[in-house]
C-alpha cells in the first residue's frame, strides 16, 4: 500500500514538473508575453491577462514603437473593446498617452462613437480636453453628435488644468466691433499633461491714460472659475457679469 501511495505521489510530481517545463518552453518559443497579454485582453480572459502582467507583460507595450506609437489601450479604444480597455486601465495603463497624431484613448473612442468607453475613461480621470490630430476633443465629438448626457458627464468633472494666467496688451486706440478699445486681456491655461499653454479667452478693454496712471473705463476686472473649472465668470468695470465656457 505504501509503495502504491509513493508511486502516485511520484507520478504527480513528474506530471507537475513536466507541465511547468512545457509551459516554460511555450513561453520561450511562442509569442511574446506582450502579444499573449493583448490576445488575452482582446478575448476578455481577465485571469490569464492578470497572470501575464504578473509575469512581466507591459500594459503600455508599443508606446512609441510603431509608426503611430499606438499602445494596446489605444487600439482597444479605437476598436470599441470595452472589456480590453477595462483590463488595461485597471492594470495601470497610461490613459492620456498621445500617439503620433495626438490621439488619446478617449478621443479615439469619442471619434468612433464608442461612448461606453468614453464614459469609462472619463470616470478614470482621462483628460477629455486634450485635442486630437484634428484639433478636436472628446467634448467636441460629444457636442457634434448630440450626446447631451456625455456633455453633462464632462461638465461634472474637474477640468484637468494645472495653471491659469491672465495677461494684457495695450494697443493704439481703435474701434473693434463698434467698441473703442486700446487694451486686450488674455486668459491662458497650461495643460498638466503636455505642459503646453494656450489662450482660451480674449476680451477688449478701454483705459484712460493720465501720465503714468491708467484708469479702466470698460473691460474685465475679475476672473472667477466655477463649475469645476469648466467655466469662468468675468466681472466687468461697468458692473456686468458674464459667464464663458472653457
Amino acid at each position: 500500500m505504501r509503495r502504491v501511495s509513493f508511486g502516485i505521489k511520484h507520478l504527480l510530481v513528474i506530471t507537475a514538473v513536466t507541465a511547468l517545463a512545457l509551459a516554460g518552453y511555450r513561453l520561450a518559443t511562442g509569442p511574446s508575453l506582450d502579444q499573449r497579454m493583448v490576445g488575452a485582453a482582446t478575448k476578455g480572459h481577465g485571469h490569464r491577462f492578470a497572470w501575464l502582467v504578473w509575469l512581466g507583460a507591459d500594459v503600455d507595450r508599443g508606446a512609441g514603437e510603431s509608426g503611430y506609437g499606438h499602445t494596446p489601450l489605444l487600439d482597444a479604444a479605437y476598436q470599441g473593446n470595452l472589456n480590453a480597455v477595462q483590463l488595461y486601465v485597471e492594470h495601470g495603463a497610461y490613459v492620456d498617452y498621445q500617439e503620433k497624431d495626438g490621439f488619446t484613448a478617449i478621443t479615439y473612442a469619442a471619434r468612433e462613437s464608442h461612448w461606453d468607453i468614453v464614459s469609462f475613461l472619463a470616470r478614470h480621470h482621462a483628460n477629455f480636453r486634450l485635442p486630437d490630430g484634428y484639433g478636436l476633443t472628446a467634448v467636441d465629438y460629444a457636442v457634434r453628435q448630440g450626446r447631451d448626457e456625455m456633455v453633462a458627464l464632462f461638465h461634472s468633472k474637474p477640468t484637468p488644468l494645472s495653471r491659469w494666467r491672465v495677461s494684457q496688451r495695450d494697443w493704439p486706440l481703435h474701434v473693434d466691433d463698434g467698441q473703442p478699445l486700446n487694451r486686450r486681456y488674455y486668459l491662458w491655461h497650461t495643460w498638466r499633461i503636455t505642459g503646453q499653454e494656450s489662450c482660451v479667452l480674449s476680451l477688449p478693454a478701454l483705459v484712460d491714460a493720465d501720465g503714468a496712471e491708467k484708469t479702466l473705463k470698460s473691460g474685465p476686472i475679475d476672473f472667477q472659475f466655477i463649475d469645476h473649472g469648466n467655466r469662468v465668470r468675468v466681472v466687468f468695470a461697468d458692473g456686468r457679469i458674464e459667464t464663458f465656457a472653457l
